[in-house]
């Protein structure tokens, strides 16, 4: 996701993965949909399924990641995480309406929201951030295939069996995931300053300069055509 001005310097290349992995995500919530409606049954569960998901995460947070060392990112992490606590709380409240069940807790905007305001103290530790990195992949990754009677540890990624969300992405595996692109953009975040691309990607750049805005509105766009097509047809 992004948050950014017109006097930001863009990279047309991660725009383009960033556009890439809306694309997917789109894709991937509309199976979600067509299950979530009783429409077409695709098991969520299937191998598949779950890599093509895990995927669009990677892809979504590395990105993230890598541009939150930029030095123009670091000079207004506070005022983008901020903005993106207040984005996060209100998917909250909106899923808690509807559906209410398995509303939004701690989905990929709230991560975003704290590894924002978590990368400048990440950042003075970069030479150990790769090690950091694999040892949360290393337990997050643990921690996904186990439950715990815990309940209030889900933004960690310690969830009990009851324990049911739209979106979750907890701290561990994927703060490693972020660690590790904000790892790989500072060691670039000169060259970064300096970029100018005359590199064009079409429709997929423009998704990724616009993600946030997609993010927060291609479900009610899907979920609209969704019930007005299989309602009137």
């Amino acid at each position: 996701m992004s948050i950014h001005s017109t006097s930001i310097p863009r990279f047309s290349s991660i725009d383009f993965l960033r556009g890439l992995a809306i694309f997917l995500m789109v894709i991937y919530h509309f199976i979600f949909d067509l299950n979530f409606f009783g429409i077409y049954s695709i098991p969520l569960d299937y191998l598949p399924i779950v890599l093509f998901r895990t995927f669009i995460g990677f892809l979504f947070i590395s990105i993230s990641g890598y541009c939150a060392s930029f030095p123009w990112a670091l000079k207004n992490f506070y005022g983008r995480g901020i903005s993106l606590c207040v984005i996060a709380l209100l998917i909250s409240i909106v899923t808690f309406i509807y559906p209410h069940d398995s509303y939004i807790k701690f989905g990929v905007i709230h991560f975003l929201a704290i590894c924002t305001l978590l990368s400048p103290f990440l950042l003075r530790f970069r030479s150990l951030l790769p090690l950091f990195a694999l040892g949360c992949i290393f337990v997050g990754t643990y921690l996904w295939f186990n439950t715990y009677s815990i309940e209030n540890l889900f933004w960690l990624g310690i969830v009990s069996p009851a324990y049911s969300a739209l979106d979750h992405y907890p701290l561990l595996p994927w703060l490693g995931v972020f660690s590790l692109g904000l790892y790989l953009g500072s060691l670039n975040s000169r060259l970064a300053a300096k970029y100018a691309s005359s590199l064009r990607f079409g429709p997929l750049e423009w998704l990724g300069r616009n993600s946030l805005l997609i993010y927060l509105v291609h479900q009610p766009v899907l979920i609209g055509l969704l019930l007005l097509f299989f309602n009137l047809f």
